[in-house]
């Protein structure tokens, strides 16, 4: 038993051990401080002396530029869109109000507005870029009540506005799930 145990013990370590990728780590930009509550800087000017604050879990896209995107996060779990262009290496806060645990704002349901808001996202929140460049978030938890939310918005990079197009408002509600492979 024991000739049967050592090998299997061994496999277990060498294919659960942690192997480096290859390469070197370059240090870009940001803050080298543990938990960095980042610089601001103004509301929609890129700067190479602004970043976002030290946060865990945001949300994240990719637009059609090669910039990175950034919304939410824990710790501390504000509700800012932040854009970094990898080309001038700046980052810009583009929208938020840079407050802890900001609640959604959902308006009217397919109607853009400024003050629509998902809130504070963190922990899973399903993100992607549609074929016209449009970000979708989906779900995502509060950091604040550690719930989830099982909402659709979408932001237009162009218009600089959330839009709630669809799901429930409440905290842990429940999908509608219909009729399998039926659209509803």
């Amino acid at each position: 038993m024991k000739k049967i145990l050592l090998p299997f013990t061994y496999f277990l370590f060498l294919f659960h051990s942690s192997f480096g990728q290859g390469g070197t780590w370059t240090w870009i930009n940001g803050d080298s401080a543990a938990n960095s509550i980042g610089v601001f800087g103004t509301q929609g000017v890129p700067s190479i002396n602004n970043h976002p604050p030290a946060e865990y879990e945001p949300a994240e896209w990719k637009d059609k530029q090669g910039n990175l995107w950034i919304y939410g996060g824990t710790y501390p779990g504000l509700s800012d869109m932040w854009k970094y262009n990898p080309v001038t290496n700046e980052w810009t806060w583009v929208k938020g109000n840079g407050l802890l645990f900001q609640q959604p704002f959902y308006g009217v349901q397919g109607v853009p507005d400024p003050s629509n808001t998902p809130g504070n996202r963190s922990y899973c929140a399903a993100t992607w870029v549609d074929s016209s460049g449009i970000f979708w978030l989906f779900g995502g938890e509060s950091s604040k009540y550690l719930s989830s939310y099982n909402d659709l918005w979408n932001y237009d990079v162009n218009t600089n506005q959330w839009t709630w197009m669809n799901g429930s408002t409440i905290l842990n509600g429940y999908g509608v799930h219909g009729t399998q492979g039926i659209p509803g």
